[in-house]
């Protein structure tokens, strides 16, 4: 059965490449995510919002203020996605910057106003489907600290060019 929160394909980006020095394009996101944790607990969030879709230097990105509703209001994410991986970085009360690459174990770090600490992040898959005007990145990993897995999370970011059709 096909996972409710976003199909699975991946694209490779060489195929539909926006020009450097391109413009932002001004998009539609929906934010799709789940949290699993021990004990069968289970946090999820689904938000609508504008943000900026723009490429540099064969890179392509999407920044985004958070919805109150992702438990991070006054924050901005901005997305970087490569061929097989991306890279999630927020900005606001609590700084963080994780990478997921499927098959693939990074460290990433979060800053918060009580201080700072490192967790392991271990992609499941990075599926990614992305054009000059919209895409889909479905993104399975486990968040770790101090070597124990706690939690299993699931992001799905799919966007379209506003002035698009």
């Amino acid at each position: 059965m096909e996972d409710d929160h976003c199909m699975r394909k991946t694209f490779q980006m060489g195929q539909a490449r926006m020009g450097e020095g391109t413009m932002k394009k001004q998009v539609l996101i929906t934010v799709k995510g789940s949290n699993h944790y021990e004990e069968n607990q289970m946090d999820a969030v689904e938000f609508l919002t504008t943000g900026d879709f723009y490429e540099k230097q064969g890179k392509y990105y999407i920044k985004y203020e958070e919805a109150d509703q992702s438990g991070m209001p006054d924050t901005t994410t901005t997305l970087k996605i490569e061929p097989s991986r991306v890279t999630i970085t927020r900005f606001g009360k609590n700084n963080s910057q994780m990478v997921i690459e499927q098959g693939k174990k990074h460290i990433g770090h979060y800053e918060t106003p009580y201080g700072g600490f490192t967790v392991g992040v271990i992609s499941e898959s990075a599926d990614i489907r992305v054009n000059e005007t919209s895409g889909r990145l479905d993104l399975k990993y486990d968040v770790e600290l101090n070597d124990i897995v706690t939690s299993h999370n699931n992001i799905c970011v799919t966007f379209k060019e506003v002035n698009g059709d």
